[in-house]
């Protein structure tokens, strides 16, 4: 390549990115500064074959040495938990134990409208964890005796979670640099859920009950990214974009009576609904250079989001007249979605991925 005959307003071959090889004045000590060897104005450099690391020859001026890295991350963690255990006993007895945890976080991780970030790495996440950790003892005890006794427990844990990844409206996001070389350009939203209950009631008497109800539920679980009306997001290499969940989530109870007449009433429920979405809004713009990827309840891989659901009742009656009501549900319904609006520009020079995972 000749630097002197080559055609540089070829929009397809080149861009402009602020330096004129034709008309810089390289005497400008300022910015320039010769090194070595020196070479005329019309001496021609191979760019594939030079060694630009050749410090007889070469020397950057005016650029700052450094990974040149965005890493943006918002990460929450949500950790609880209870243990209550009660004993009561006489000619009449009766215990009974309450727990109720409520989780309600938004996190949120991006940028605001009309900002501009330019680099060699991106990587934004929004991360939010829920922690109710497994215990040795049950988190709610309760044993009872006498001619006439009772044992009661509820327990429940409501989730609620708004994880989003945002690029605000006519907003850039550019990573620069080579494609051989590319940094990533990584979007990322993740829910993580881990959960476990546990209630065991015993009663005896002539005449025993028990009830034990055990439930974790969500009331809105989202992960999101959301790409903003006009926003653009630019790079030499690879873009990936997930919005994702995963979980493991038990719920157990064990109830036992003792006596001449004896009545058992159990539930255990889990019931879990994630949403994972990613929003492409009007007019935006997402360019690579190599694969785009966007994929919602799955990896770039095509790993789908990994649940695990316990629903578990026990009941056990020791007695000539018994009567249970038992029940166990465990519900996972998951809401996927990629959602491109009219007028948004999808682009690149490899393949283009848009996988919203349909089984769960």
């Amino acid at each position: 390549m000749n630097l002197s005959t080559t055609d540089y307003t070829k929009a397809s071959l080149w861009e402009k990115v602020g330096v004129n090889l034709a008309s810089t004045n390289f005497n400008n000590t300022a910015l320039w500064e010769k090194i070595g060897a020196v070479r005329t104005a019309t001496a021609a450099i191979n760019l594939a074959t030079e060694d630009f690391t050749n410090a007889s020859n070469w020397k950057a001026i005016g650029i700052m040495d450094g990974t040149g890295k965005l890493s943006m991350s918002a990460e929450h963690t949500a950790a609880f938990n209870s243990t209550t255990a009660t004993v009561a006993g006489g000619a009449l007895a009766g215990s009974g134990a309450t727990a109720h945890h409520t989780v309600d976080a938004k996190v949120t991780s991006g940028l605001n409208n009309d900002v501009k970030v330019y680099a060699k790495d991106i990587s934004i996440l929004a991360t939010s964890h829920v922690l109710k950790a497994e215990q040795s003892a049950a988190n709610i005890a309760g044993v009872t005796g006498g001619i006439a006794s009772a044992a009661g427990a509820t327990s429940e844990t409501v989730i609620k979670l708004d994880t989003t990844v945002k690029v605000g409206d006519r907003s850039l996001l550019q990573v620069r640099g080579y494609g051989v070389t590319a940094g990533d350009m990584r979007l990322a939203a993740l829910n993580d859920i881990v959960a476990y209950d546990k209630i065991t009631l015993k009663t005896g008497g002539a005449i025993s009950g028990a009830g034990a109800f055990s439930t974790i539920r969500t009331d809105g679980v989202f992960s999101r990214v959301l790409i903003g009306n006009a926003a653009t997001v630019k790079t030499v290499g690879a873009i990936d974009i997930t919005a994702r969940g995963q979980g493991t989530i038990s719920a157990i109870v064990d109830a036992e009576t003792y006596g001449a007449a004896t009545v058992a009433v159990a539930k255990s429920v889990t019931d879990i609904r994630p949403v994972n979405e990613v929003v492409i809004s009007a007019d935006a713009l997402l360019q690579a250079d190599a694969n785009l990827n966007v994929s919602s309840g799955t990896s770039i891989t095509f790993n789908r989001d990994q649940y695990k659901l316990i629903a578990r009742t026990d009941t056990f009656a020791g007695s000539a007249i018994p009567i249970d009501d038992v029940d166990s549900t465990a519900i996972l319904y998951q809401t996927n979605t990629i959602t491109v609006a009219a007028g948004a520009n999808l682009r690149s020079a490899r393949d283009i991925n848009l996988n919203a995972e349909r089984l769960g």
